[in-house]
């Protein structure tokens, strides 16, 4: 194999990463067990007051050799958290053997759109969650066990939605 077929097939193995993970993210919102979540394929308004946000949650498997800034799968929607993971994959030709995130400066970015970020609360929540967890995160990528991940990361951006809600009055007090 040429250095080039090597560099496309390092390039395919996030591509069909980012897919699976998209597809986990999906059928997981699909479960019902997140009440303030869209599926990631899911378009929302963006044009909704606070009460019926619903956000998108996006991960982001990047290559580490791609530029950080100025490209548009790093900018979140307004309604839509984006976990960027840009590590090297511990095989670079098979990315279901994990991926190197712990320990690698600007490897794990957590970005928020506008509608989200106006309520600090819900991006502080859900940076809380993930620090709490990271050294288990970190553990699960590196090897390979992307499930619990896709998990927590939904479970991290539902309850800081929803308690966000709560604490705003949003949900009313049953009597």
């Amino acid at each position: 194999m040429t250095l080039d077929g090597d560099v496309e097939g390092i390039f395919k193995q996030y591509r069909l990463f980012r897919k699976e993970l998209s597809s986990m993210i999906a059928k997981e919102v699909q479960s019902g067990n997140y009440s303030q979540l869209h599926s990631p394929n899911t378009k929302g308004s963006n044009k909704v007051e606070f009460p019926q946000y619903i956000a998108r949650v996006n991960i982001l498997p990047r290559n580490p050799l791609l530029d950080k800034e100025g490209v548009r799968n790093l900018n979140a929607g307004k309604l839509e958290v984006v976990v960027v993971l840009q590590a090297p994959l511990i095989n670079p030709l098979d990315y279901t053997k994990g991926i190197q995130v712990k320990g690698i400066k600007d490897s794990f970015r957590i970005t928020a759109g506008e509608n989200l970020v106006y309520y600090e609360e819900i991006l502080d929540g859900i940076v809380k969650s993930i620090r709490m967890n990271y050294d288990t995160i970190c553990f699960c990528l590196e090897e390979g066990k992307y499930k619990p991940v896709v998990k927590q990361i939904l479970h991290a951006v539902d309850s800081s939605l929803y308690d966000c809600k709560k604490e705003k009055g949003v949900f009313k007090q049953s009597s």
